[in-house]
């Protein structure tokens, strides 16, 4: 039973058989239902067992004949437009001599099924033969076989060299494959199959993907070679030409290894030939091994010239990537140039994030993507990657802070961060990067100090695959960006120690006028108020004159710290010059100003300094005005606070005035 089953053409005589009887039995029998049912009955248990148990296909176009036979046949069966119309699918799922076969048992059964002598009946057995024939010639051939005369190309032409080898690394192979068409005097069709993850293949060089089945399958699954002078099952994807009568399936590997059964089979060459009994199964394997070496050395030397390509292009993108970095000398374009460097060499990547160390505990998250516009670009340029999503960050559980604290290990990857219901990777502000797929984080470490994380995410599990091809460029990037944020931080120091008063600790007069204007502008463009404060030791001459500089160091120096430690990060404390000091106050009313003026007031005069082993209580003096009212530039907002300080020293000392118009009146009067 094994064995009959195993001929390529039961379901063809099955199906024959019983349509012949089925048609036998409509004609000869009034009440023919019942034995109609049960006939076809006992048709599908055939084919169930034949399907479930003996697990063989049966081919999908002969089920188109029962009910074709059933609803009347070649007279007036609705079915009967179907099989015309299916001819070109069937013969593009099959090979010819399925084709044929199908199209002859079609044939036959309208024959048995209609009249001869009703003149549309043989119309349409007229009309079936020239459909058959025709999808044939056109589908096969082409109508220009009718027409041209196209003899064979010599084998030892050469198709002239148009690009170098390393832009196309697989040109000799796909010439190789092309040219071969004669091997020991007989025709041969070399074709090679690329085996693809889940059990999918496709033909070498094309884009369509098809399942591995039947001897394909088997020489994949058993490693082994198999040759066949019948195809196992009618719906495999490399159908075998009218001209060859035998094919050989080769599974290769690339390893350099002789025996294919120690590796997993990366490709397949497969091989038709005309045989007509010349030679046994095992005698063309052998000879035919020989283009099958061929074909593995020409796979060979192609990966490795591809290697090379692929090499050339990574270093030239990556050294143009650093060299943006590198030269970039700000946090913002030193990060964007850092996101298009990988937005470059991974076209997978769909986010970018990098988290810079602020202070403890405290990051600066900057999130980058490319512009819709600029996607599917095969080179992006900076003004292709949208302007940083910015906020602060100050989970001490985020990967990034735990990455940074040496609690985890220098390299993270996690899928499904999408399917994340509780803890999001990052918080509200960086929400769409909650919505991808994958991510990969790998921390910027300089000398071993960590200065933050660089994050790549994808959209897909696919991109997540390809993207790791890409980890090394990944880290080299992560390196260059250390080093380059390490670099600005120094500047910065070098640039601070120039701005910075050596006693206080407070930016100096110099750098102040720079932060005032740039401070003007930004208030005038925000549209919000920005407040000064003056401040000057009262009597500090009694001080440094009584109990010696040294002591008046002592006392500058404390009011420094308590400035420093009443005021703002975003505020802007400097040494005006001697025991004057100026403090720069953004988005703050005069209100507010003349607040925080006060309090460093009472500060002052309720603590008790320790000046060179002496113990003093100082008392200062103070003016506060604002921006853009009452002061209308920069010049006018120091001016006022001077006078308002001017007016606070005539008026007692120890004391926070508020400029107004009034006090530059009553300083004219007195003067």
């Amino acid at each position: 039973m094994t064995s009959l089953l195993e001929f390529r053409f039961i379901g063809h005589i099955l199906t024959f058989l019983f349509s012949l009887v089925s048609i036998y039995l409509k004609d000869n029998f009034e009440n023919n239902i019942p034995f109609l049912v049960i006939w076809w009955s006992v048709f599908v248990l055939i084919v169930v067992y034949i399907r479930l148990v003996e697990k063989k296909k049966i081919y999908w176009p002969l089920f188109l004949l029962p009910p074709f036979v059933l609803s009347g046949g070649v007279c007036g069966s609705p079915v009967l437009p179907l099989i015309f119309l299916a001819l070109p699918l069937i013969l593009q799922k099959s090979d010819d001599i399925s084709y044929i076969v199908f199209a002859s048992i079609s044939f036959v059964l309208m024959i048995y099924s209609g009249n001869l002598s009703d003149i549309s009946v043989f119309i349409t057995y007229v009309l079936f033969v020239l459909a058959s024939i025709g999808v044939w010639v056109f589908m096969r051939k082409g109508f220009s076989f009718f027409f041209e005369d196209r003899p064979a190309a010599p084998l030892a032409s050469r198709a002239p060299v148009s690009t170098p080898l390393v832009t196309d690394p697989f040109r000799p192979l796909k010439n190789y494959l092309v040219r071969t068409k004669n091997f020991d005097g007989r025709p041969v069709s070399v074709r090679l199959v690329e085996l693809l993850p889940g059990g999918m293949a496709k033909i070498y060089d094309t884009a369509n993907e098809f399942e591995q089945k039947g001897l394909l399958f088997r020489a994949v699954h058993d490693k082994t070679d198999v040759a066949a002078s019948a195809l196992l099952d009618e719906s495999e994807n490399i159908p075998m030409m009218p001209e060859y009568n035998f094919r050989i399936y080769y599974p290769v590997s690339l390893v350099d290894y002789d025996d294919i059964s120690l590796f997993e089979p990366e490709y397949v060459v497969v091989i038709d030939t005309d045989n007509r009994g010349r030679s046994s199964r095992d005698e063309l394997i052998r000879k035919f091994s020989e283009i099958k070496n061929d074909v593995i050395e020409q796979l060979r030397q192609s990966e490795t010239f591809s290697h090379i390509a692929v090499e050339k292009q990574k270093n030239a993108t990556l050294y143009q990537a650093t060299s943006d970095i590198v030269d970039s000398f700000d946090h913002d374009e030193l990060l964007k140039a850092a996101a298009l460097a990988i937005f470059n060499l991974a076209p997978e990547a769909s986010a970018v994030f990098v988290a810079r160390k602020s202070d403890d505990n405290v990051f600066l998250g900057y999130s980058f993507s490319v512009q819709e516009s600029a996607k599917g670009k095969p080179k992006l340029e900076m003004s292709d990657i949208c302007d940083a999503v910015t906020a602060e960050m100050r989970d001490p559980q985020s990967v990034h802070a735990m990455m940074v604290s040496g609690k985890m290990d220098d390299y993270y990857e996690a899928t499904d961060v999408n399917k994340r219901k509780t803890k999001p990777l990052f918080p509200d502000e960086f929400d769409d990067l909650n919505k991808k797929s994958c991510i990969m984080v790998r921390s910027m470490t300089f000398k071993n100090d960590v200065k933050g994380t660089i994050s790549v995410l994808t959209d897909t599990v696919k991109d997540f695959e390809e993207l790791k091809k890409h980890l090394e460029s990944v880290r080299m990037i992560a390196k260059v960006v250390t080093s380059a944020l390490n670099n600005i931080e120094m500047f910065q120091k070098m640039e601070e120690l120039s701005n910075v008063d050596g006693l206080t600790g407070l930016y100096n007069r110099r750098c102040f006028n720079n932060m005032l204007e740039q401070k003007i502008g930004e208030a005038s463009r925000m549209k919000v108020q920005l407040s000064t404060i003056m401040l000057d030791i009262d009597h500090f001459k009694n001080v440094n004159d009584t109990y010696g500089h040294k002591a008046g160091d002592d006392v500058i120096r404390f009011i420094s710290r308590t400035i420093k430690n009443s005021v703002r990060k975003v505020d802007f404390a400097a040494r005006y010059g001697g025991e004057e000091f100026v403090i720069l106050l953004y988005n703050a009313s005069i209100e507010d100003a003349a607040s925080i003026a006060e309090k460093i007031r009472m500060i002052v005069r309720d603590s008790s300094v320790n000046a060179d082993g002496v113990h003093l209580n100082v008392t200062i003096s103070l003016g506060v005005s604002s921006y853009p009212l009452p002061s209308m530039s920069s010049e006018d907002l120091i001016k006022n606070a001077d006078t308002a300080l001017y007016y606070s020293k005539e008026h007692g000392r120890n004391k926070v005035s508020v400029y107004n118009s009034d006090m530059e009146e009553r300083a004219g009067e007195e003067e």
